[in-house]
């Protein structure tokens, strides 16, 4: 399973903070910031994976079969 940049953006973030967790830096971030990302970037995996395959490209499946299986996802 690959780690999207989504995660590993997040997964850094709360590093940070439980880190550096002082007075200077407070980490606030939206409740529904991380599932609207996660959520464009599966749209543009899949995007992604059907645009190539209309190019010509040949693919098994189809662009959320792609994303569930790399990124070992439920939709």
């Amino acid at each position: 399973m690959e780690q999207n940049v989504i995660d590993f953006i997040y997964s850094k973030c709360i590093e940070a903070y439980i880190d550096d967790n002082d007075d200077m830096m407070l980490l606030k971030i939206p409740k529904d910031i991380y599932p609207k990302a996660k959520e464009l970037f599966k749209q543009q995996i899949i995007d992604a994976w059907e645009d190539g395959y209309s190019c010509g490209k040949y693919q098994e499946g189809d662009g959320v079969e792609f994303y569930n299986e790399t990124y070992n996802a439920e939709i």
